[in-house]
Parts: C-alpha cells; structure tokens; sequence
C-alpha cells in the first residue's frame, strides 16, 4: 500500500474532486482472488468508465465497509493510503465493497449545464419542477451523495448480493462468479423500496478497454435485465433527483441527487 505525504495530498484531492456529471465507483484491482490474500480497490471518479483515484480519507465518506458471509467489517486505513481498501482475507465468499461518501455540493453558474445533466439522466421533469418552484436559473445549489458497491469473488466466490441498507443501490440478483448466464438481473432500490421506470446506464469494459455505454429502464417492479459478456468489466449506474428544502434559492440546496453504482466483472469462465 503506498501513502502519499501532505504535499501530493493536496494535488491529489483537485485531481480527484468530483465533478457531478461524471459517476463514482469502486475499482477493484482485481475481482477474482484466493484466499489469505489481500482484496484491494481504488475508488475512481470520471466518465466512459475511466478516471481519476480517491485516496484514503475518513472525511470522504460516511460508510466504507467489507460485507462477506453476514460479517460487515470497516475498512481501516491512514489518510493518503492508496488504493484505500487492502485487506487481509481470510474467508471464501462473494464479498460487497460497500461505499457512501458525505454530502458535497455544487454551485451551478448556468442553466444549461444543469439541463444537459440532468436530461441525460433521464430527469426531465425536474427542470419543470424547478420552475414551477420559482428557483432562478443561475446560481443555484446541489447536493449530491454517492453510493456505490462492488462485487469480488474470494475463493469459490459462492454467495449473494444484497440490500445492504443505503438510500439508494443496486443488486445484482444472481452472482456473476459462480453462475452461467447472458443476462444480468438488476434491481434498483430507493429508499428500501424498487424503484420503477427509472434510467440504468450500464458501463461495459471490454477486455481490449474499449468502453460502450448504453441507457436501458427498469421495469414496474423496478427490475432490468442487461445483456453480459465473458471477461467483460461492468459499471452500472443510476441517478434520483430529490427537492431539497431551501428557505434562500441562492445560499440553500434546492435538490440533491442521490448517485447509486454497483461494479462487477463477468469471468472468462461464468461457473467456478
């Protein structure tokens, strides 16, 4: 594990400082490693699946935990050790990174970066609702929260994806280790509850890198099927907008988005 020192650490918080447009995932190093060794990610921020590092910093996130076979253990670390989970394992199992960051927030100075955004999310309706609240055009505020999950096979890699209580998420409903398939059934998740009708961006990294994006819904049972391919890399993502309560338009939030991501790699073989 490499610790940067106070110098770099400030170049590397610019470098990494998330931009809203862009999603946030975790970045195993591998997906796929035996036991007794040490499972490592990186916790990326970028667009087309590729982008810039986290280090570790307590004051980035709210949960940052290791779920395998029902134990959920913290993950430890110093400020500026990168990548920002290494740890020992011990057990087989398919373990669930699990990552939420705290609230950050973002000024916008014009309405058509926030239009495009939030158009490609799939969100129309909010700029109606943004109107119809009397909130101005420009500089305006926004929270945004992420919440992200990957999923490593340790070992034989036998076990289940889950609802693991974040605001918003999505699970993977079969295992992508130790099952054979073309498809991938997803669930979307808000509040505890499926989330219908909203817009998936699925994320595929080939084994060449090369990245294809592509938009699909879930259904009313907040379900969706994506197609997946052997020795592929998967980043999937989806966005809520929600209205905050502001008393000033131009000093209070007035929405938040709430980002969920969930990343998994389907292995040159699907059953081990």
């Amino acid at each position: 594990m490499k610790r940067y020192n106070l110098f770099l650490l400030s170049i590397i918080f610019n470098l990494s400082t998330p931009v809203l447009s862009h999603e946030f995932w975790v970045s195993p190093i591998s997906y796929d490693i035996s036991i007794d060794k040490k499972i490592e990610a990186h916790l990326r921020v970028g667009q087309n699946f590729r982008g810039s590092t986290y280090f570790y910093n307590t004051g980035d996130f709210r949960i940052f935990q290791l779920l395998l076979n029902n134990k959920n253990t913290p993950v430890l670390g110093n400020l500026g050790d990168s990548p920002p989970l290494s740890m020992q394992i011990s057990q087989e199992g398919l373990a669930i990174i699990i990552y939420e960051t705290r609230n950050n927030q973002v000024k916008y100075s014009e309405w058509q970066k926030f239009k495009d955004f939030v158009i490609h999310k799939d969100l129309s309706y909010v700029l109606d609702q943004h109107i119809k609240r009397g909130i101005p055009r420009t500089n305006f505020i926004e929270l945004y929260t992420r919440y992200a999950k990957s999923l490593v096979a340790v070992g034989h890699g036998n076990g289940e994806d889950r609802e693991v209580g974040l605001k918003t998420e999505i699970i993977a409903l079969r295992n992508p280790y130790t099952s054979s398939m073309e498809y991938m059934p997803l669930l979307l998740l808000l509040d505890g509850k499926p989330k219908p009708f909203a817009q998936i961006e699925v994320f595929e990294k080939s084994f060449e890198n090369i990245v294809t994006t592509k938009m699909y819904k879930t259904d009313s049972f907040g379900k969706v099927s994506v197609p997946i391919k052997q020795n592929h890399e998967y980043l999937i993502d989806s966005v809520t907008m929600v209205p905050e309560n502001a008393k000033d338009f131009q000093k209070d939030p007035v929405w938040r988005s709430l980002w969920a991501s969930l990343t998994f790699k389907v292995l040159k073989t699907s059953t081990k």
